[in-house]
C-alpha cells in the first residue's frame, strides 16, 4: 500500500459544503475547512472519551468543519444513554449498527459495511479508543473507504499484550496521524514501536464555565456549611477511581480547623459502596449526590478537588476543576502530571494511598492561602492551555498539513 501520508503541495483551504467526491470531480483537493468529519466513538456510555468528542464537535464546528459524533448500536441501552447525554449537551450524535465497538468481532463483510458507511458520511474518519489499543481492522476499513483516517487513544495503559501491541503498530502505519493528549502517552506508543513521526500531542480541553456560581450560594444549594473545608470528587464510580480513598482520607483528617466535608458526583458500580462508607465514616459530612446534570455547584463549592485514580490518560476533571479556581490532588499515573503541575496547580500522590492523600489534604486545609494561590494558578493555566478553541485549532493544523 502506498504511503498514507504523502507530501502534498500547500493548498488553500476550500470553504465549501461540497463533499470530497464532488470536489475531486472538479479537480479541487478538499484539504481545507468545510469538510465532514465523523468522530467515531468505539464504545457507548457516559465517560471521558465522550466528553472529549463533545468538545471536539463544538470546537471543530467553530473552525468551519462539519463534525458528527457516531457510536456503536450494539448495546441499545448504553447507546440510548449516550445519545441522551449528547443531546443534553447540545451536540449532534447518532448510533449506527455499522459502527463497530472496540471489543466486538468483525467479519470481512462488517469491515466493508463500515467502510461504505464512512465513504457515504465523511471526508475524514476520526476513530476514538478509550484505551491505548488501536484496532487494525477498523483502520483498514477507514482506509478502504478512501477517506483520511486519524486515531485518538485516550489512556496511557501499557500495551502488555504482545499481539495487541503489534496490531496497534501496524494500524498506526495506516493512519494519517495518531493523536494523543500527553507526552506520557506518546512515550508509551513509541516504546511499543509506533513511529514518532506518526504521533501528534494535542492536550485536551473542557468548556470554560459561562459564569462562576458564588461559593456561598453553591454550598447552600448543596446543603454544605459555609465554613467547611470541602473536598469534591467527580467521576464515573468504579473501583479504579478510588473514590472510597477520598472518603477515608477525609475521615482521617485531624479535628483541628474547619470541619471537612466530601461532595461526590457521579454514578456507577461503586456508588452504593461509596454512599454507605460515607454514611458510616462521615455522617452528615458526606454528600454523595449520584448523577448530577450540572456540575457547576459541585466545583464552585469546593476548596480542593481530589481523585486518586489507578489510571488516567489525562484527567479532564482536574482541568474542569481548574476552570473554577480549584486546585486538584490526583495520582501520579498516566498523563495526570500534565493535567496537574505538582506543587503549582495541585499535588500528586500514589493511587489509592489513604495516608498520602490525607497528608496532602491536611497541607492545603492548614494553609488556605497556598490552597487559594494554587487554585488561581490552575485557573490561569486552564484558560490559556485547555480551551476548546485551542484544541480545535491544533486539530485543524494537523488536518490541513
Amino acid at each position: 500500500m502506498p504511503n498514507p501520508t504523502p507530501e502534498a503541495p500547500a493548498t488553500k483551504p476550500v470553504p465549501t459544503t461540497e463533499t470530497g467526491d464532488t470536489l475531486a470531480r472538479r479537480g479541487v483537493q478538499p484539504t481545507g475547512r468545510g469538510r465532514r468529519i465523523l468522530l467515531i466513538l468505539t464504545s457507548a456510555g457516559v465517560g471521558g472519551a465522550g466528553r472529549v468528542v463533545q468538545s471536539q464537535v463544538r470546537g471543530l464546528t467553530g473552525e468551519g468543519y462539519r463534525p458528527l459524533a457516531v457510536i456503536p448500536a450494539i448495546d441499545p441501552e448504553a447507546a440510548a444513554e449516550t445519545l441522551a447525554w449528547f443531546e443534553a449537551e447540545g451536540v449532534p450524535a447518532e448510533a449506527h449498527p455499522e459502527v463497530p465497538a472496540w471489543y466486538s468481532a468483525r467479519s470481512p463483510k462488517d469491515l466493508l459495511r463500515f467502510a461504505a458507511f464512512i465513504r457515504r458520511r465523511a471526508d475524514i474518519a476520526y476513530l476514538h479508543y478509550g484505551n491505548s489499543y488501536i484496532s487494525l481492522k477498523d483502520v483498514v476499513a477507514a482506509r478502504l473507504s478512501g477517506r483520511e483516517c486519524y486515531v485518538m487513544v485516550h489512556h496511557a495503559a501499557p500495551l502488555v499484550n504482545a499481539r495487541l501491541a503489534r496490531m496497534t503498530v501496524w494500524a498506526s502505519r495506516l493512519t494519517h496521524r495518531v493523536i494523543v493528549t500527553t507526552p506520557a502517552m506518546e512515550q508509551l506508543l513509541v516504546g511499543a514501536g509506533v513511529k514518532p513521526s506518526k504521533i501528534e500531542v494535542i492536550p485536551l480541553a473542557v468548556p470554560a464555565p459561562p459564569a462562576l456560581p458564588d461559593r456561598a450560594d453553591a454550598r447552600t444549594r448543596l446543603g454544605v456549611p459555609h465554613d467547611a473545608f470541602v473536598v469534591a470528587s467527580v467521576a464515573r464510580l468504579d473501583a479504579g477511581k478510588n473514590v472510597d480513598t477520598v472518603v477515608n482520607a477525609v475521615a482521617g483528617l485531624s479535628s483541628d480547623g474547619p470541619p471537612a466535608h466530601v461532595v461526590v458526583a457521579g454514578t456507577g458500580e461503586t456508588l452504593e459502596h461509596v454512599r454507605s462508607l460515607a454514611a458510616e465514616r462521615l455522617g452528615e459530612r458526606g454528600h454523595i449526590l449520584g448523577f448530577v446534570p450540572d456540575l457547576a455547584d459541585v466545583y464552585a463549592a469546593a476548596d480542593v478537588f481530589a481523585l486518586p485514580s489507578n489510571e488516567e490518560g489525562f484527567g479532564l476533571v482536574y482541568v474542569e476543576a481548574a476552570h473554577y479556581g480549584v486546585p486538584a490532588i490526583g495520582s501520579d499515573v498516566g498523563g495526570v502530571r500534565h493535567a496537574i503541575l505538582e506543587g503549582e496547580t495541585g499535588l500528586l500522590v500514589p493511587p489509592a494511598d489513604v495516608e498520602a492523600l490525607r497528608a496532602a489534604l491536611e497541607q492545603l486545609r492548614r494553609d488556605p492561602e497556598r490552597c487559594r494561590e494554587m487554585g488561581l494558578r490552575a485557573q490561569r493555566r486552564a484558560q490559556q492551555e485547555f480551551r476548546e478553541e485551542t484544541m480545535a485549532a491544533r486539530h485543524t493544523a494537523v488536518f490541513e498539513r
